[in-house]
């Protein structure tokens, strides 16, 4: 079966609810994971005719030091790396992996386009960066390639930002604040295009 079937479901689940706070992990070095999933409309059913964004997740991974860090740097890209999944010799889709200058130390963009139905194509695209102690990783999921760049513009963007030294306060539908969650850019940022957070989860390992 053709992975890329993931995609379009990918294109209709839209979760009702945040996901528990405080889930056990076990990653060498880990403080926190802070995901937050944006949508470009929360009220309703997401209309994937268009060329426009439907869906952003982003995730903050800190770690203790630097070396940690690039650990799982390795481990993420491995993971979100699908080409060997990935039917061969079909013009209905591409794939690109490629390095992105000049975002944090090193970054890396993962991209899948496809066409999902006779004249209807998407995008599934991955970025993912690290500077010092913390990676950053945007999917965006889009009517077009042109699109799903927002990613790249969200990752640039928040790997400059620095977590708050007060502690995080969670909310589960997408207002959390303080901590790790300064990390993300605030709700009326232009590099969101209008997105609306819909729902957070914060990971911690089972230690701290």
């Amino acid at each position: 079966m053709k992975r890329i079937a993931l995609l379009a479901c990918l294109l209709t689940f839209i979760p009702a609810v945040g996901v528990a706070a405080q889930t056990p992990i076990a990653i060498e070095g880990l403080q926190v994971i802070a995901e937050r999933q944006y949508a470009s409309e929360t009220e309703q059913a997401i209309d994937t005719s268009g060329d426009g964004v439907f869906l952003v997740s982003a995730r903050v991974y800190l770690f203790d030091e630097a070396d940690n860090a690039e650990s799982t740097w390795d481990t993420l890209v491995a993971a979100e790396s699908v080409e060997k999944d990935l039917p061969k010799d079909d013009a209905s889709f591409s794939y690109e992996k490629t390095e992105l200058k000049d975002v944090g130390d090193r970054a890396m963009i993962l991209s899948i386009n496809a066409e999902l139905t006779e004249g209807t194509t998407g995008t599934f695209r991955t970025v993912i960066a690290q500077r010092d102690e913390m990676i950053v990783t945007v999917t965006a999921i889009a009517g077009s390639a042109e699109a799903a760049e927002i990613a790249d513009t969200l990752v640039a963007e928040m790997i400059e930002r620095d977590p708050a030294e007060s502690e995080s306060t969670y909310d589960g539908l997408g207002a959390s604040s303080g901590g790790v969650w300064d990390v993300f850019l605030p709700a009326d940022a232009d590099g969101l295009q209008g997105l609306q957070a819909y729902a957070d989860k914060e990971t911690r390992p089972a230690t701290n």
